[in-house]
């Protein structure tokens, strides 16, 4: 059994609406719709959506204007990222599982599917891109500190993926321990569980969509995809 987590449960205050950005329309569909459709067309077998629970009745009707038939449970999300994906997990028992950030609307089904190859393997791993620019780490006061190697430099997307009882146990840890800081599943795999992590590569049209100006962006793509808001 392959379960995905789709993560809706945030506020969006960066992007300045009074609407949570994964209900805002994106060429007449919701944000959030196009990452559900994208786990619905692909080989996950079910999904677990994780959505403020003022906006349960937003989700579900998301859920029924589009058919998506894979969502098993809507679950209500938590204070952090970390308890959302949290309260996810305990609707997830065995075999593999997939963390998504909802807002990565971008994403496709065959990417969904590379991932899931890998994952079969018993491999953990988070899908991303190289980095395209220079990096410098700096200190408080904005002075340099080091300049990484590019070359060894990733972006972070998602999704991540797991073997579930690795993920759930990482994640048991991590709050017990009360600890802070991981800005994502996969760091807080490797803090807690500390096996190796293998990064695939995705696209750099797999954003998060974050401020207008990634709305925008993301309208542009998907006009470039062909699609066409008329085919709703």
């Amino acid at each position: 059994m392959v379960s995905a987590i789709i993560l809706a449960a945030g506020k969006g205050r960066r992007m300045g609406s009074k609407l949570p950005k994964q209900y805002l329309p994106l060429l007449g569909r919701p944000l959030l719709a196009y990452s559900l459709l994208a786990y619905e067309q692909s080989l996950v077998d079910r999904v677990v959506l994780v959505v403020d629970p003022l906006d349960r009745d937003r989700a579900e009707e998301i859920l029924q204007r589009y058919q998506i038939h894979k969502v098993s449970s809507i679950v209500a999300g938590g204070r952090e990222r970390c308890d959302s994906v949290f309260a996810g997990l305990q609707k997830v028992d065995g075999g593999q599982v997939l963390i998504h950030d909802g807002a990565r609307a971008l994403i496709r089904a065959e990417e969904i599917n590379t991932a899931l190859a890998v994952i079969s393997s018993g491999d953990a791993c988070a899908m991303g891109m190289p980095v395209k620019d220079t990096i410098k780490e700096v200190g408080e006061d904005q002075s340099v500190i080091c300049t990484p190697d590019r070359s060894r430099l990733w972006q972070v997307q998602t999704p991540q993926c797991f073997l579930t009882e690795e993920i759930k146990e990482a994640y048991r840890k991590y709050l017990q321990e009360e600890r802070s800081g991981a800005t994502d599943d996969a760091a807080i795999y490797e803090l807690m569980i500390g096996k190796k992590l293998y990064m695939i590569e995705g696209s750099y049209e797999n954003l998060k969509v974050t401020t207008p100006e990634d709305l925008l962006l993301a309208e542009i793509i998907l006009r470039r995809r062909g699609w066409n808001p008329s085919q709703i």
